[in-house]
């Protein structure tokens, strides 16, 4: 983004709460990372698979394997599969330990995760967060998936999993220490769900790591003006 690009879109185009960006994140991670320099991508938290879709346009030569261990999202992450090969969906829970979690699932599928909504949750969006069933699914780390599957390099990953971020990336670490140039996940500035996670965290992990914050993206306000979450892009430095 050039310097008039960036004064507008940090200092002009206002709405009530926030600077309104000009930019894309996915347009964003295409300038950041050389179209053919990713070769694998992992998705976690992949619902419908649209974002996996977006990233492998920005990225057409590597191949994104879909976490979701959401049982609603089967179908059509399998259809997908079809329709395009390089999408691999891993029906799979993701944390920081190998073994079984309850996944909550509420009335909403957008907000269906690990970890129970806490009150702050229940309070802006109480039929949405209303849990409506408990299923046990399959958990894995990154790192002990690893070892098994992928046959190319992980330069990119993608988090989206209510509150379960850090988790996941505690569980990535040699992941991310190695092959990872990127990583664009879901951020909370307060939480949401018990024992979830929120920026602080998420940006202690990264850094130790050696990634430092690139950007933050479409942040979301609740009803009293009140920063909630947003997507944000860490760079390896």
């Amino acid at each position: 983004m050039g310097p008039l690009r960036r004064f507008l879109a940090r200092a002009v185009l206002r709405t009530r709460n926030n600077v309104v960006t000009l930019d894309d994140p996915y347009t964003a991670m295409g300038r950041l990372l050389p179209k053919n320099a990713v070769h694998g991508i992992i998705d976690v938290g992949a619902s419908y698979g649209r974002v996996a879709g977006r990233l492998l346009r920005q990225f057409p030569t590597a191949k994104a394997w879909l976490f979701e261990p959401h049982s609603d999202y089967v179908e059509v992450l399998n259809q997908a599969a079809q329709s395009d090969p390089r999408m691999c969906p891993q029906f799979l829970a993701v944390g920081d330990h190998d073994g079984t979690a309850t996944l909550n699932i509420t009335a909403s599928p957008g907000t269906t995760s690990l970890l129970n909504p806490n009150q702050t949750l229940k309070d802006s969006y109480s039929h949405e967060s209303q849990v409506i069933a408990r299923h046990e699914v399959p958990l894995v780390t990154l790192d002990s998936w690893l070892n098994n599957v992928p046959d190319r390099p992980i330069e990119l990953i993608k988090l989206d999993i209510q509150g379960g971020e850090l988790a996941a990336l505690r569980g990535a670490r040699q992941l991310l220490t190695s092959s990872v140039r990127l990583v664009y996940t879901e951020v909370m500035f307060n939480s949401l769900y018990e024992g979830g996670a929120v920026f602080a965290d998420l940006d202690a992990e990264l850094r130790t790591c050696g990634f430092l914050l690139h950007d933050i993206f479409k942040p979301k306000y609740n009803e009293r003006g009140m920063l909630m979450w947003g997507n944000a892009i860490y760079l390896r430095i």
